[in-house]
């Protein structure tokens, strides 16, 4: 577990470089935020309700969708395309480490440092402007295995989007694709089984509904540990299709830096 940990630890530190830069993309997150919550205060304002979520459930939906997209936002690709193209993917694939478990610990610090300097600032940011939830000691024990899952889910789905330049040059169809589904699929903004007819009983047991709409319903006491259930099984299904298909990249490779 020792090169793991480096490998982790090495990212995070390399991260600390540029806490002022991301300070700025943290309060451009928070605006969209902002909209995404006022929009709630006007839609559900008037009647009080959408579906069975009241105005105040929305609007700390809303608060803490932009938290957690900011903790399990991942880059595009997890970089695995940039090796791909330079060459460098050669020498990686030949270091004595698992390849899957060596580019999810490294982009795991990155996310460890988005926790501390970008998601944490941001909820004590709409917990003095908005508004706070103290979750109960049962929904904080499970909310924290709960963001554990979101993220793991999101690296392997980042995973698979960088696994794809072993067959494509380009991987911004599947950039854009998993970038929809983000938005739209995870609750980041709108809860899944809020939508209408066949998405709204769909979206719930989809990979994306792991990264935001589990833990938001679990941060708003509104479900227990079944929140954990589909998930889980997600990151199980997840790892066999990673390293399934890392196999078979494995024998497909074409350096595309010559």
């Amino acid at each position: 577990m020792r090169p793991y940990w480096l490998l982790a630890s090495k990212t995070y530190r390399r991260n600390l470089q540029y806490r002022v830069a991301h300070l700025v993309d943290t309060l451009g997150s928070a605006i969209f935020g902002y909209i995404n919550i006022y929009i709630w205060v006007a839609a559900a304002g008037p009647i009080g309700h959408v579906g069975s979520y009241n105005v105040q459930q929305l609007v700390l939906w809303a608060a803490f969708g932009q938290v957690v997209y900011n903790f399990v936002h991942w880059t595009t690709g997890l970089n695995i395309q940039l090796a791909v193209r330079s060459g460098d993917i050669s020498l990686e694939l030949l270091r004595p480490i698992d390849f899957f478990s060596y580019v999810i610990s490294r982009q795991a610090g990155e996310h460890l440092y988005a926790l501390f300097y970008r998601a944490i600032p941001l909820y004590l940011l709409y917990a003095v402007t908005v508004g706070y939830h103290i979750p109960s000691l049962a929904a904080l024990l499970l909310l924290l295995p709960s963001l554990g899952l979101a993220l793991y889910v999101a690296l392997c789905l980042g995973y698979l989007e960088g696994l794809a330049s072993f067959w494509t040059t380009d991987i911004r169809w599947v950039s854009y694709f998993n970038m929809v589904f983000l938005i739209a699929a995870s609750g980041m903004q709108v809860p899944v089984d809020l939508l209408p007819g066949f998405l709204g009983r769909l979206l719930p047991l989809a990979p994306w509904a792991a990264l935001a709409h589990y833990p938001n319903r679990i941060y708003l006491g509104l479900q227990g540990w079944e929140a954990l259930f589909v998930p889980a099984i997600w990151a199980v299904l997840l790892t066999c299709i990673c390293r399934g298909l890392t196999n078979m990249a494995r024998r497909h490779l074409e350096v595309q830096g010559g």
